[in-house]
């Protein structure tokens, strides 16, 4: 990520602004996605089949999400559901880490994700208890 972020700047002369708030906005979307990661990963035991979810999910995320390109390009019903999901939230809370200005409000992003985590966390415990 940080390499990008310097090829980025070298290379097309991006401006960043890099506040204190990139810390827990990357420390939070690594352990929301690593948390429903793990959670999935053990809650579906067919590897195939996980390899086909994550693919879908990159494929999806990339194309589909409100990330790279500006949500006014969506349906107001389809970005209100964006809304709810964690990669939209993701990119708001990074980009309030790194620039100054484009974000306002990350009280609702912070706390998707934190529910994303604790949901992650909770499929976890659940699929571990049941093991045993």
């Amino acid at each position: 990520m940080v390499l990008a972020l310097v090829v980025a700047t070298l290379l097309y002369g991006v401006q960043l602004n890099v506040s204190l708030l990139i810390v827990p906005a990357v420390l939070l979307c690594a352990l929301m996605a690593i948390s429903v990661g793990y959670g999935m990963a053990l809650a579906i035991p067919n590897p195939i089949l996980i390899g086909l979810i994550t693919n879908t999910l990159i494929f999806v995320v990339l194309l589909f999400s409100p990330i790279v390109y500006p949500p006014s390009n969506l349906p107001d019903w389809l970005f209100t559901f964006h809304k709810l999901l964690p990669f939209y939230n993701m990119a708001m809370v990074i980009r309030a880490g790194l620039t100054v200005g484009l974000v306002s409000d990350l009280t609702r992003s912070f706390l998707v994700l934190g529910a994303w985590t604790a949901a992650g966390w909770a499929m976890t415990g659940w699929v571990i208890g049941r093991r045993r």
